[in-house]
Order: C-alpha cells, then structure tokens, then sequence
C-alpha cells in the first residue's frame, strides 16, 4: 500500500498467529473505511495494525470494527449486513474470486519453495513431531494403495520434496499412513 503523507503512530505490539509464532508490528495508523454503497453506507475510522509481511490481503477488519458498526457476519451466505441510517448495508463476497486468489497465492508459493521466502522464519512453517516419551510409540500397519493412487502419492511427494517443503525424517517407530483426499474440483 502506498502510504505517503499519512500519520503512523508508533507502537511496540506484536501480533500472534494460530501457530503461536508473532511478528512485530510498524505501527498503528487510522483510515476512514467505506462500507456499503449509497444509500446504506455507513463510513467508520479504524484503527489497523500495520506488518511487514507477505500477505494476499491488504488489510483485515476484525471483530473491534464489526462490533463498532455493529455487524452481523454470515460466513455461509458470505455477506455481512449492518444497520445505516439509509437502512441496511450489506457487504458480499465472492467465492470463486477468493478460490482464484488461494490458487494463485498456493501456485506461488509452489513455485517459490521455502528457500526463497524471505521475511519468513522457517521455525514458523517447519512441522516437527513432539514425542513425549511417556507414551509407547504406535506403528499403523502399513496401508496398500492400487497403483494409481501410489502414482499420485509419488508425484506429491516428489513435488514437495523438489520445492523443499518437506524432508525425509527418520521416526521408525511414530508412523502414519498417507492418506489421500480428493480434491472436489478435480476428476
């Protein structure tokens, strides 16, 4: 975003993820945010958090802001509706745009590998087993799969190995089967 000649307030937060990892914010900066279109717009200040960081979004409006216009969020009908004074402002999205952006962002990100994400601690996107050793180790039986299915594991493997996402790791004794899941929009 291009934020020339607008005020950053200074701050030392930091923001956590699901994972647990956090990342130190810029700053704070209040925008005027246009919801709705005429005659149902409401138009509030709020207050974002700005990172550096890769993101497929340019910004997020949380639950403070959906609070303050008092929103009602249907992530079924992927609207959010709040009361104006012109009536009842609605927001909508789009589905298959959203599905267009993960696609791309997940062919990106295939294309780029781990090795070539800068910015991003490798700690926060690397998987590791945490054995606790008070548990007996379970092995499942190892699961046959008909050679079409052992060709399409293959490839994902392959695939992910050459992009570097994942790497061979030795735990002989805590093993899973693959398990494989298809894609809806696949044949």
């Amino acid at each position: 975003m291009n934020l020339v000649g607008v005020k950053i307030e200074p701050t030392t937060s930091y923001l956590s993820g699901f994972t647990g990892d956090s990342i130190s914010s810029e700053g704070i900066l209040n925008l005027p945010v246009e919801l709705g279109s005429s005659p149902c717009q409401h138009i509030q200040a709020v207050d974002f958090v700005l990172v550096d960081c890769p993101s497929l979004y340019n910004a997020i409006i949380g639950r403070p802001t959906l609070n303050k216009i008092r929103a009602v969020t249907s992530t079924y009908h992927l609207l959010v509706k709040f009361p104006t004074v012109g009536g009842i402002g609605i927001l909508r999205g789009d589905q298959t745009e959203s599905r267009e952006i993960y696609e791309a962002a997940n062919r990106s990100v295939q294309v780029q590998g781990i090795k070539n994400m800068p910015g991003i601690d490798p700690n926060v996107i690397v998987h590791c087993l945490n054995i606790d050793p008070n548990f007996k180790p379970i092995k499942q039986k190892r699961r046959t799969f008909n050679a079409e299915r052992y060709m399409a594991i293959n490839t994902e493997v392959d695939k992910l190995l050459k992009a570097g996402f994942i790497e061979e790791a030795n735990y002989p004794d805590w093993i899973a089967n693959v398990v494989l899941v298809k894609k809806a929009n696949r044949n």
